[in-house]
């Protein structure tokens, strides 16, 4: 499900999913391919993975160069803000970053689209986010660095 009637495909954009809470427990329904192409969003998943992360862990900012992947990007567990910076350099745009904060409590999937950095703060211990990517990610073409609070203090 999509909040709005169209999507813009160069930005970000945080998309509603289905949600359904009853007596039984929890449904949510994160990635439904043929709603999406309805709305333009072509993304084939190449590689679909989950990082568990502790408090005040910061992840990135990273991406891959050559190659560069669209993402699919969700909480599963905990609560993540979700940082984009705009890494395409022949836009007017270049360099302008976005955050989000992101909870498993009220579910929501961000499109990011290629060309855009990604990075993820853990607000509470063992969050877990959840990422769908439409490239494979090659090792030699993207570098990824981790560091705790107590690292950068």
């Amino acid at each position: 499900m999509l909040g709005s009637d169209s999507i813009n495909l160069n930005t970000v954009q945080v998309l509603q999913v289905k949600h359904i809470e009853n007596q039984a427990g929890v449904f949510i329904k994160n990635f439904d391919k043929n709603n999406y192409e309805r709305y333009g969003l072509n993304f084939d998943v190449s590689e679909d993975y989950f990082i568990v992360s502790h408090r005040n862990v910061l992840r990135g900012i990273h991406m891959q160069w050559p190659n560069p992947q669209k993402r699919l990007v969700s909480v599963i567990q905990g609560k993540f803000q979700l940082i984009t910076v705009d890494l395409r350099k022949n836009l007017e745009t270049f360099g302008e970053s976005e955050s989000f904060n992101l909870e498993a409590e009220n579910p929501h999937l961000v499109y990011i689209p290629e060309g855009f950095g990604i990075g993820t703060l853990a607000l509470l211990d063992n969050s877990i986010i959840h990422v769908m990517s439409s490239g494979t990610y090659i090792e030699e073409n993207g570098e990824i660095r981790t560091l705790t609070k107590l690292e950068r203090e």
